[in-house]
């Protein structure tokens, strides 16, 4: 049996097809509120990659959902947690088509 160092497994848990499931979640979302930012190309890309990247500033969803609310109420778009929330999994179940999985 092999023994994997600590930098091998996180690799590997952060290739598991739940993570891959969760990272495009994050950007299928990022996606959705660059858009009503306004965002076009790489700008609009860009935002979908810094969303995806505060889902790891803490355990749970609590940390991107702030972002993408923050991020609207400062354009002046009202959108609530429980919206964020039911965003998220409408991207997540988006994800698991995509990915040919089901939940």
């Amino acid at each position: 049996m092999k023994n994997n160092t600590v930098t091998e497994v996180g690799d590997e848990l952060e290739h598991s097809p739940i993570n891959e499931i969760r990272a495009r979640r994050n950007h299928l979302a990022g996606y959705w509120v660059g858009q009503k930012l306004g965002l076009l190309g790489g700008d609009l890309s860009a935002y979908a990659r810094d969303a995806h990247e505060s889902d790891y500033e803490m355990a749970g969803d609590a940390d991107i959902i702030a972002k993408l609310t923050g991020d609207l109420k400062a354009h002046g778009v009202i959108f609530s947690n429980d919206e964020a929330n039911e965003l998220l999994k409408s991207c997540h179940r988006q994800s698991l088509l995509d990915s040919h999985c089901t939940d």
